[in-house]
């Protein structure tokens, strides 16, 4: 079984969390199964977790990038 995953994403930026239901349609469509979402700041980490629990295409690394 092949599994596609976008490594690298960041679709909890507001202007894409806002319109994630399209995104998710997208990558459905395009066959890719889940999306890695990174953090760029602690701040935000929170609301991150949050929406990938919701989400069961998206998965998140422990950690942020370096500010």
């Amino acid at each position: 079984m092949t599994v596609f995953i976008d490594s690298h994403c960041h679709v909890n930026f507001p202007d894409l969390a806002n319109d994630y239901d399209a995104i998710a349609k997208r990558m459905a469509q395009n066959k890719v199964d889940l999306a890695l979402c990174v953090s760029v700041n602690l701040p935000d980490w929170d609301g991150l977790v949050t929406m990938v629990v919701r989400e069961t295409t998206l998965w998140c690394p422990v950690g942020v990038h370096p500010d």
